[in-house]
């Protein structure tokens, strides 16, 4: 088989990230909060504020209200081929007592310049520190909601969510931050821990291909196109969400060996383990299509990840894994139609509740 054919197909340790890499990007990230602005995409009330260090990111912000008493503050990690535009989550999470924040991680969303190369990979360790740096923002930003009278208590408790790729990369962030310990919870929204392969792509094609990644990550590999789990999204298709489709593309584009490589590596890294001590609530839809023909199930179903890779993967996680299954959710379950994403918002902020210490 060839090397094109194995990569169409396809769709070692993880090196430790330097702490004075990171302590150094978190603490010059503070200096850009004067360079807030009122965020071009969404407008107002929604800000935003460069985090610079190795790479660019983007902290999005949904600004809190100082006069009411929040419990927590919420970092959202976007998907793959995606970027942070859902006000509805800001708002639900805001009214529910948590002081919203959003990232746009490096060659992602906002953070994309010309020059780059979008979704570039090579390993999911290099989206630590900017994730560093946003809460570091993040708390700094939230300073006028501390209500506690305990002087011990500096910092508000801090609440993940990760959506897919961001459910993969936030698990693997909270394992080697103290195995999630200075988190209050996690919510994982379909996260993406195995591909969405047949087993002979998934357990022979893909190995290879990450091995050749080690050598030639730059090399093309060819996706097989497929929108319609963006018809199931778009307004003016068959969905309800506006976005803009230059940052989150109808296919996904051509991803590289070093990308496959980067996902391989992490997926091998939670399917062996992890120790995450944080309660962790892992949401799914309740049914999973990939048919290259549009059908209705693209409406109620995850039409881009495999439900049962993330229910068998998600116990690895650690020993305080909660399942629960959205009837009726799309892969973004907080993009499905209103009944199910509605379950899933539920969902997510009584299981903050339920850890919440204040």
């Amino acid at each position: 088989m060839s090397l094109f054919a194995l990569a169409a197909f396809a769709g070692g340790g993880l090196c430790a990230c330097n702490s004075n890499v990171q302590d150094a990007e978190a603490k010059a990230v503070v200096n850009s909060i004067e360079f807030a602005e009122t965020d071009p995409l969404l407008g107002e009330p929604f800000k935003v504020y460069p985090l610079q260090g190795k790479y660019r990111a983007t902290l999005i912000q949904y600004p809190s209200d100082s006069s009411r008493t929040y419990k927590g503050i919420v970092l959202y990690v976007h998907g793959y081929n995606d970027y942070y535009f859902n006000r509805e989550l800001a708002q639900k999470a805001d009214s529910a007592g948590y002081g919203f924040f959003a990232i746009d991680l490096h060659f992602y969303g906002r953070s994309l310049r010309s020059d780059d190369e979008p979704f570039r990979a090579r390993e999911i360790q290099e989206y630590f520190p900017e994730i560093d740096s946003a809460l570091v923002m993040a708390q700094r930003l939230s300073r006028t909601l501390m209500t506690s009278s305990d002087p011990s208590k500096t910092l508000l408790p801090e609440y993940l969510i990760g959506h897919s790729t961001g459910g993969l990369i936030v698990s693997l962030y909270a394992d080697s931050r103290r195995h999630g310990q200075d988190f209050a919870a996690i919510v994982l929204n379909s996260p993406f821990l195995e591909m969405n392969l047949q087993w002979f792509a998934r357990n022979v094609l893909v190995p290879v291909a990450s091995a050749i990644g080690s050598m030639i990550p730059d090399f093309p590999v060819n996706d097989l196109p497929n929108p319609n789990y963006s018809y199931s999204l778009r307004k003016g298709y068959r969905g309800e969400w506006e976005y803009d489709t230059r940052l989150k593309p109808p296919v996904s584009p051509m991803k590289d060996l070093g990308w496959i490589r980067a996902i391989h590596r992490a997926h091998t890294q939670v399917q062996k383990g992890l120790n995450l001590e944080t309660p962790i609530l892992l949401m799914h839809s309740d049914c999973s299509t990939r048919d290259k023909d549009w059908t209705e199930e693209y409406m109620h179903c995850d039409g881009v990840l495999d439900v049962d890779n993330m229910k068998k993967y998600g116990r690895q996680l650690g020993p305080r894994v909660t399942l629960d299954e959205i009837q009726g959710g799309l892969h973004d379950l907080y993009l499905s139609a209103k009944e199910a994403r509605e379950k899933a918002y539920r969902k997510t902020f009584e299981f903050f509740d339920k850890h919440s210490s204040l």
